[in-house]
């Protein structure tokens, strides 16, 4: 049933690299199937899908597939297209296929298939690069099973099953795909179907039995993606109207039960994991760095330490195997340019510990244009524009290290900032017999416990590697309960009645968690009751005359300046800048009178809700300003 398998592609795709598609190929011949589909992301219109099918002049079969819709991460608007193709013979033998993607920035790989194996060819503004693959000859091309399905469907009854064998050459993978029979009402099917490449993950799917697919829906990543048979004309509107893009950071977020103090500065974190569907299986969390502590059905207790060099290692390791080293579609470590630019980064150091550490501040300060526009670029492309987010840091690190004799790996996770855990990249290179991390995107030269990995991957091959499936499908799927903290040889503990993390005396605060003293103005009081984690609310003082007083304390991800503290100048609003026991400061008036303090990896905020007047309000503040300390 080829409108099954090709739209679970879809589905595949779209999770693998944050909503890019793969379906297949066009023809200007006999067409016999031209389709198009409205794509929605949690009810909101995001774009559409076109596939044409047709008879090729030599008797091949030709199926390809245009996908563009609009989405939007951590509010920055992203457009991704992508255009496939799939060449086969009348007896579903694959002839070749191809895959155009911008995300931005082009790549267009083509593979033919030459016996049993697959050559492949990788176009990229950087260059080209070919590489071979295994090829299964059990695999077969979309008309294929599209015939299979037309023989199937008609007289299907519940719980009857139907397999699908394709490949998909965003993944370089075969894929083994599974439709259930789960409902009939006259020539409409309801199907539900799953994958090997995506355990646990079922896309719901309604046809008719000539094989015509009404719509299909599926859940990913926190959000709802949905797919709907429409006239062209409803096709090209929806890319058009879908003036507001799907934000699809927020569904990917997990909010912890505690918030994490400090966590750059944290040298072990004891963590509970739980699985909201059991069905999806846990990532492959053992590690250098974790350690699986308890488990039990759909539960693990995970022990997350800081990890660096140690002189010496114990015993002769084995290196990584040559696919940690060696250039790739990806990670193009022997690019000219990223070859100059790893020397640059790297001049000067002595030791491989040293190296790794220059490269990650360099790639940290050499992408000067931090942007969610991008979804996944290559290292030479990164290389070349310097934009992009936390993959094209950890893309980028993982090559000029390779380009210096390190191997390396990409790491795919969670880190946590400001009460969340965020879905994030990092690098590890192999340095004195182990894998050491190093997150390009903080420049901090370590990585501290709150980054939990998933998966990591060589990148050989194409793409983003199926071993980061696992890691990406873990995003949306887990609850995490702080249970335990370690700083310095000094462990916290967390949990149901868990004491304050402050004592007052008198007007006085005092949080050695935090490491932070402050004292509330004449008249207020402060509350004794537990922080509000969500919202990163440490404490609260109450006014004599109804003021509010709250205390945040947020830990920050990326590189925070005293700028950022400050931000914009705005016309007419009172904006002072401070220097509070060696740290810089801001008092001032934004959306309320506030006043902020940046100490390492975190900001603490102090915002004065009053209706006392300008002068009154910035009095108290600065009041306040000078009775803050800080505690080692």
């Amino acid at each position: 049933m080829r409108y099954v398998l090709p739209r679970l592609e879809v589905s595949l795709c779209l999770v693998m690299t944050l909503f890019t598609s793969q379906i297949y190929s066009q023809s200007e011949n006999e067409v016999l199937h031209d389709d198009w589909m409205r794509i929605s992301l949690n009810g909101g219109i995001a774009g559409y899908v076109h596939t044409v099918v047709a008879d090729q002049p030599d008797g091949t079969i030709s199926t390809w597939a245009e996908t563009r819709f609009n989405l939007a991460r951590m509010g920055t608007p992203l457009t991704v297209t992508t255009e496939s193709t799939l060449i086969e013979r009348q007896d579903g033998t694959v002839v070749r296929m191809s895959s155009r993607s911008e995300m931005p920035g082009k790549t267009i790989a083509t593979g033919v298939v030459d016996g049993d194996t697959l050559r492949v060819t990788i176009e990229e503004p950087s260059g080209t690069r070919k590489l071979d693959m295994d090829w299964d000859s059990e695999v077969r091309g979309s008309a294929y099973w599209y015939q299979q399905g037309l023989n199937w469907l008609p007289n299907c009854a519940v719980g009857d099953t139907m397999e699908t064998l394709s490949f998909t050459l965003d993944l370089g993978k075969v894929v083994l795909s599974t439709a259930e029979v789960v409902g009939r009402s006259g020539d409409v099917v309801e199907l539900r179907q799953s994958s090997d490449v995506m355990p646990g993950m079922v896309a719901t799917l309604f046809t008719k039995v000539d094989g015509t697919v009404q719509s299909t829906e599926m859940p990913m990543m926190g959000m709802s993606f949905r797919m709907e048979r429409c006239s062209k004309e409803e096709a090209l509107d929806a890319l058009a109207s879908s003036d507001v893009s799907p934000e699809v950071f927020a569904g990917s977020v997990i909010r912890a039960n505690h918030p994490l103090p400090r966590p750059r500065s944290l040298d072990r974190v004891m963590l509970r994991m739980k699985a909201k569907d059991l069905a999806i299986p846990f990532p492959d969390f053992e590690s250098e760095r974790q350690r699986i502590v308890e488990s039990s059905p759909g539960e693990i207790i995970l022990d997350v330490r800081r990890v660096v060099p140690h002189p010496d290692p114990g015993g002769e390791a084995s290196l990584p195997g040559p696919e940690y080293l060696e250039p790739n579609a990806t990670l193009q470590s022997d690019d000219p340019d990223i070859v100059a630019l790893s020397e640059e980064l790297a001049a000067g150091a002595e030791t491989p510990w040293d190296v790794a550490r220059q490269l990650e501040s360099g790639v940290f300060q050499y992408i000067d244009k931090k942007s969610f526009g991008v979804a996944f670029a290559s290292a030479a492309e990164v290389c070349r524009s310097r934009s992009g987010d936390c993959s094209e840091h950890a893309v980028l690190l993982a090559a000029v290290a390779r380009a210096q004799g390190l191997p390396s790996r990409v790491a795919m996770g969670l880190v946590y900032v400001g009460g969340i855990f965020g879905g994030h990249a990092w690098t590890e290179v192999w340095v004195d017999g182990r894998w050491i991390a190093l997150d390009a995107t903080l420049g901090l030269g370590f990585v501290d416990p709150s980054h939990i990995r998933f998966g990591a991957s060589s990148l050989e091959g194409l793409g983003m590697g199926s071993e980061m499936i696992s890691a990406l499908l873990g995003l949306t799927n887990l609850e995490i309960e702080v249970l335990e903290t370690e700083r310095n040889g000094v462990v916290r503990s967390y949990g149901e009645g868990d004491s304050l993390p402050f004592t007052v005396d008198g007007r006085t605060l005092s949080s050695d968690v935090y490491g932070v003293r402050v004292e509330a103005p004449d008249g207020y009081t402060w509350d004794t009751e537990l922080p509000d984690w969500m919202s990163g609310r440490l404490a609260r003082a109450s006014g004599p005359d109804g003021q509010r007083l709250d205390l945040y304390a947020i830990a920050i991800a990326y590189d925070f300046s005293e700028d950022d503290l400050v931000g914009e100048d705005q016309p007419g609003k009172i904006s002072i800048r401070r220097t509070i026991d060696g740290r810089p400061a801001f008092v001032g008036e934004r959306s309320a009178w506030t006043l902020r303090v940046l100490d390492g990896d975190t900001v603490f905020r102090m915002d004065l809700h009053t209706d006392e007047g300008e002068d009154e309000a910035l009095e108290t503040l600065l009041e306040v300003a000078a009775t803050i300390e800080f505690i080692d």
